[in-house]
């Protein structure tokens, strides 16, 4: 199996939900399974704990109250190969060429910061930060370039989307494009047998 996309979202109130999408060949081998591993205390990461961070690039800040809900989106773009002599199923997953998006809803204040900035094309950092007791999730877009952001309405709020894809994430030489930073108190999940 591959994992092909995985999508993680957060709003002001519940928990932070992650959707994933999975590819396999279908072919499958019966096995014994060993003895299952302990399953942890359930951690939640909240979407209330979330700090968004906007800035120049290297220098972001908090913009909290104002960020309403965030959704990042990992995309693989993986796909099944198939060729002469595979036989009826898929040889393998394919591994495609990854993209990376971020939308953003943000509440309108009395500053033009956001607008300014895709006005300008300053270039900036986008950081978001959750810390739900033990359990931590950062995600680093350490270049991007806003496009302009629709004005709308979001639960009674006047509100900027802004939608990030690859055209407004940029690569510095030799740097990632986005960096998800985990930790838990799981030590391990898998146990070589």
């Amino acid at each position: 199996m591959s994992l092909s996309k995985v999508v993680l979202s957060g709003a002001d109130k519940g928990s932070m939900m992650a959707k994933t999408s999975f590819i396999g060949t279908g072919r499958y081998a019966d096995g014994a399974m060993l003895a299952l591993p302990a399953l942890p205390v359930a951690q939640y990461l909240y979407g209330s704990d979330c700090i968004v961070q906007i800035g120049v690039s290297g220098a972001p800040a908090s913009i909290a109250p104002r960020a309403l809900s965030f959704e990042a989106t990992f995309d693989h773009q993986n796909d099944l190969f198939r060729s002469l002599g595979g036989g009826t199923y898929p040889v393998f997953p394919r591994y495609g060429n990854p993209v990376c998006g971020l939308k953003l809803v943000l509440a309108i204040d009395t500053s033009a910061d956001i607008r300014n900035w895709a006005v300008n094309k300053t270039e900036l950092e986008i950081k978001l930060i959750t810390t739900s007791g033990a359990a931590s999730l950062t995600i680093d877009y350490p270049r991007v370039i806003l496009p302009n952001a629709d004005l709308g309405e979001t639960d009674k709020y006047v509100t900027y989307t802004v939608d990030l894809n690859q055209e407004n994430i940029l690569q510095a030489p030799g740097e990632e494009v986005c960096t998800v930073t985990v930790v838990n108190t799981a030590t391990e999940y898998l146990v070589a047998a």
